[in-house]
């Protein structure tokens, strides 16, 4: 048996770590962010782990695939899909928190039929904090790939002029 989150989440890695070696980054695939405590619940987690964070100079990209329905149920009100959401954009949010520069983004990566992107920036207005986070939809072609690299190396660069200085 083959578990698809795990397919797709290596896809995603791959289709990174090609943008990596062609924008002069590294890919680190499974960071895992270790948590310490002087006494630990049972249910308590040792680790957090992003399935990605893309290195290139001062950029940190932190990358999460999920093998979920989102983008095929673009227009579909569910507040099942909402709360899906929720929780991964917590997650992703949660990742992006450990980097103190001002350029990282926080990349959501979903299924889809067609290569697509697009962005949301959360802004807290009591200390004027952003947190960028993009939604990638990439099927799960090997065809796409070169597509979604092109693509993905264009929306890093434009994020680059604007935050790295």
């Amino acid at each position: 048996r083959v578990d698809f989150a795990d397919v797709f989440e290596k896809f995603v890695q791959h289709v990174f770590k090609e943008v990596a070696k062609e924008s002069g980054g590294r890919l680190l695939a499974n960071y895992k962010f270790k948590g310490y405590t002087s006494r630990q619940n049972a249910w308590e987690l040792n680790h957090i782990e992003p399935d990605a964070i893309l290195q290139k100079e001062e950029l940190l990209v932190f990358i999460d695939a999920k093998y979920k329905s989102h983008l095929y149920n673009k227009y579909e009100v569910s507040e099942f899909l909402k709360e899906e959401h929720r929780h991964d954009l917590h997650q992703i949010m949660a990742y992006t928190s450990f980097s103190k520069t001002k350029a990282k983004i926080g990349i959501l990566c979903y299924p889809s039929h067609t290569v697509e992107i697009k962005e949301i920036k959360y802004h807290n207005p009591i200390n004027q904090a952003l947190c960028n986070i993009k939604i990638l939809g990439l099927p799960l072609k090997k065809d796409i790939i070169n597509e979604a690299r092109r693509l993905l190396i264009a929306e890093l660069s434009k994020f680059e002029k604007e935050y790295v200085t």
